[in-house]
């Protein structure tokens, strides 16, 4: 079995590979970013939901589970990815629906020159399946709250690792 965290690192390599999803991120790759637990210090995914400056991605583990394809066992990867996308003006596309586009469509300048959802994010994992998309809203007190948007894929591993 991967370890998750390399396929969480491996995403955001990935959508850092996209030009244009770079500059819907202010053209500031650092602001597409993984969320890696560190006991005890950062252990609140909400928080880092919470402190994400738009525009900004994260991308985090959910679960590992097992799967099957035909007859052959194999180890399914669950992430989710965050986003808050920066303001637009009137007549332009829609920070999430743009984004939600260039994950799917975006082509990363490494690659094979195939869309992000056929391309290869891991080398021991086939493309990824095709993604959910949500909108989230955070409660931040009885009165406040910031919606953000959520898109959740999910790796599958190549045979037995």
């Amino acid at each position: 079995m991967l370890n998750p965290a390399d396929l969480v690192d491996a995403i955001v390599a990935a959508l850092q590979d996209i030009p244009e999803f770079v500059t819907e991120m202010n053209s500031e790759p650092d602001r597409i970013s993984a969320y890696h637990d560190q006991f005890p210090a950062r252990v609140n995914l909400g928080q880092a939901i919470y402190q994400m400056d738009p525009p900004s991605t994260l991308v985090a583990w959910r679960e590992t589970a097992p799967g099957s394809v035909g007859r052959m066992e194999m180890w399914k990867h669950s992430f989710s990815v965050y986003f808050r996308p920066k303001e637009h003006a009137a007549g332009d596309d829609y920070g999430y629906g743009k984004l939600m586009g260039l994950l799917i469509n975006g082509v990363p300048t490494s690659g094979t020159g195939q869309k992000l959802l056929n391309e290869p994010i891991h080398a021991s994992c086939f493309p990824m399946d095709v993604p959910t998309f949500a909108r989230n809203t955070l409660m931040v007190t009885q009165d406040s709250s910031i919606d953000y948007f959520e898109v959740r894929l999910t790796l599958t591993e190549m045979g037995d690792q």
